[in-house]
């Protein structure tokens, strides 16, 4: 007894030694063939191990039931989608032509079929598949070898048949030009990282940087010195260069190098055309650094200090420095200091058709000349006159044929009339009188009269 547990002993030892930790071994897979040759009626049934199917002329439980089709084509379709949706333990269906339907049993699977009635019949074919392995993880509860050898053929079958490849040296925490097996020279039409044919990230293996494309064609490129939207210095450009308010930094196009927005402070972006700063755009104001050309519309409502204007219509603000070849344009409920003229002024002009004979707080507009054409039945009055404004100039002009007088001193005080001899005055028949108003007095102030 002694003698033979002393040859167990390194026989145990051998095996324990040399045992398999895993293995793949040789089984059978069976493949039904069902080929249909009749069109299934309903209360026809299917069975394959133990699953019953039944074809029905309308379907109540779409689980076990297939519809009851017009042909023969369309039976092999139904039978094929219905146990597709609603599949039978450890068998895959498989569509293989107008009248057959495959059923793949799971490798060491006995597959026993059946049918009622006369609508098809029922093969068998019989393989031998060799079993594998699965893998588990993590690896580390794994040897040595095993956990090697399962790594390697994983990166190595990744690497054999996918597009997109592993290499043995990736780091999980990091990815660089020696890790990443990228193909260097690649096109916007084959790009090197591909999300879509066509679309995806790429470089071209001359000039260093990075492409994007969309659709094959480039949409942006990257490189040390700027961000280029498109394929030519046509597109608009990220400069990497610092912004001033001479340098800009965003390009409406790659090939306008001094044309574009800057920032000549800070909170403060800067408009920028051939290197000179054209508009300062700040969180409180907007400084205009050159000729503002409004050859066809007007300034409305700003101030304009020491500035020149050309060609437009001044409407409500307050302009001081130079007004310059206003042709073409108006001064209109303005206030103009400091005013150095280039040019011409051409004043706002109306008419009136609707005084009565005695007029108290006129409202003629915000115009500088009033023609007086009708309106009054005789000689008339005018006793006071709204729209004060500090040193706004107003020109009325009678052409009634009646006599027009100017009260003096009468009516709300802020828009009397003050014809400076105490008595008022009057023009005959047609004429014209010239008015300012003054601030200080909150008058209007007779200064020319034409009788």
């Amino acid at each position: 007894m002694k003698k033979t547990f002393a040859f167990l002993i390194p026989l145990l030892i051998l095996v324990l030694i040399f045992k398999p930790e895993r293995t793949g071994f040789a089984a059978d897979r069976v493949t039904m063939t069902l080929t249909i040759t009749n069109v299934p009626t309903d209360g026809n049934t299917f069975t394959l191990n133990s699953d019953v199917r039944t074809w029905a002329d309308g379907v109540v439980d779409p689980g076990v039931q297939i519809e009851e089709p017009a042909s023969i084509g369309a039976a092999a379709t139904n039978l094929f989608l219905q146990i597709a949706a609603n599949p039978i333990s450890r068998v895959v269906p498989r569509w293989v032509s107008t009248n057959e339907v495959e059923f793949i049993g799971a490798t060491a699977l006995a597959m026993s079929g059946s049918l009622s009635g006369s609508w098809g019949a029922i093969t068998y074919s019989t393989n031998s598949v060799v079993q594998l392995t699965s893998i588990r993880i993590p690896m580390s509860g794994l040897s040595n070898s095993i956990r090697t050898n399962d790594a390697t053929q994983l990166v190595t079958g990744i690497n054999s048949y996918a597009q997109n490849q592993f290499v043995a040296s990736l780091l999980p925490d990091e990815i660089n030009a020696s890790t990443l097996n990228v193909s260097i020279a690649s096109s916007a039409a084959d790009p090197a990282i591909a999300f879509d044919a066509g679309t995806g990230i790429y470089t071209t293996g001359g000039t260093p940087g990075v492409y994007f494309s969309v659709s094959s064609n480039q949409v942006a490129q990257i490189d040390a010195g700027s961000i280029i939207k498109g394929a030519t210095t046509a597109k608009a450009e990220i400069s990497a260069s610092t912004p001033s308010g001479t340098v800009p930094s965003i390009l409406p196009r790659a090939s306008y190098s001094t044309t574009g927005i800057g920032a000549s402070a800070t909170d403060t972006l800067t408009l920028i055309a051939g290197g000179v700063a054209g508009v300062d755009i700040g969180s409180t104001n907007v400084v205009v650094n050159t000729w503002v050309d409004v050859s066809s519309g007007y300034i409305d409502g700003v101030t304009v200090t020491n500035s020149t204007i050309k060609g437009s219509t001044l409407t409500t603000g307050t302009y001081s420095g130079t007004i310059g070849l206003l042709d073409g344009g108006n001064v209109s409920n303005t206030s103009v200091s400091n005013v150095v003229h280039i040019g011409k002024i051409i004043l706002t002009t109306t008419s009136s058709t609707s005084l009565a004979n005695s007029n108290s707080d006129v409202n003629f507009g915000d115009v500088n000349t009033v023609v007086i054409r009708s309106g009054p039945s005789g000689s008339f009055t005018i006793n006071s006159i709204v729209g004060a404004e500090d040193g706004r100039f107003l020109r009325l002009i009678n052409k009634t044929g009646h006599n027009m007088t100017l009260s003096d001193l009468t009516g709300a005080s802020t828009n009397q009339i003050d014809t400076l001899n105490g008595s008022g005055h009057t023009t005959t028949g047609n004429g014209a009188v010239s008015l300012i108003y003054d601030g200080t007095d909150s008058k209007w102030l007779l200064i020319s009269t034409q009788d």
